[in-house]
């Protein structure tokens, strides 16, 4: 049985989660607690968790412990086991595009691009641009290389623009 005011908590609790250093493991444990009292399933949990954390990854034996933790806390009565990591879907970019151009009518690039629904037209300085912002919504990150000083920058470049 769902509870719609719990899983909106956790619907909550995974959009503000926080970064590292700044009470991730709290934080983990108390979504995994809000998602198993709302009704979500632990599966789903584990797949939410590892998104949220996906920008700066989490082991995964801390985030099924939490799990464990929060449904011995709340037993529902199921069991869980996390789900295998998955395998990458495209593992050589050059050869999926030619058994896509191999597959259909496409004989090229220039096809393959005829083909797709949005086309990026611009200059190629803006085409990037484009590309991500079909991909993307505007309100959410993208990140794109760089260690950890480049997210200590950005932290401080958020925290001086609010």
């Amino acid at each position: 049985m769902k509870d719609a005011s719990l899983e909106t908590r956790y619907r909550e609790r995974l959009r503000d989660f926080p970064s590292p250093g700044c009470g991730r493991h709290k934080a983990l444990l108390g979504a995994s607690n809000l998602g198993i009292m709302s009704g979500v399933s632990l599966e789903r949990i584990h797949s939410d968790l590892q998104t949220v954390t996906a920008f700066s990854p989490m082991p995964g034996r801390e985030i099924q412990a939490a799990i464990l933790k929060a449904a011995a806390d709340h037993p529902t009565g199921g069991s869980y086991r996390p789900p295998p990591k998955p395998a990458p879907l495209i593992r050589n970019g050059n050869s999926a595009l030619r058994r896509i151009i191999d597959q259909g009518r496409i004989s090229d690039e220039a096809g393959l691009w005829e083909a797709s629904p949005y086309r990026l037209t611009e200059k190629v300085e803006t085409d990037p641009v484009t590309f991500l912002t079909i991909l993307f919504k505007p309100d959410e990150w993208v990140y794109i290389g760089g260690g950890k000083e480049t997210i200590g920058r950005l932290k401080r470049a958020q925290g001086d623009a609010a």
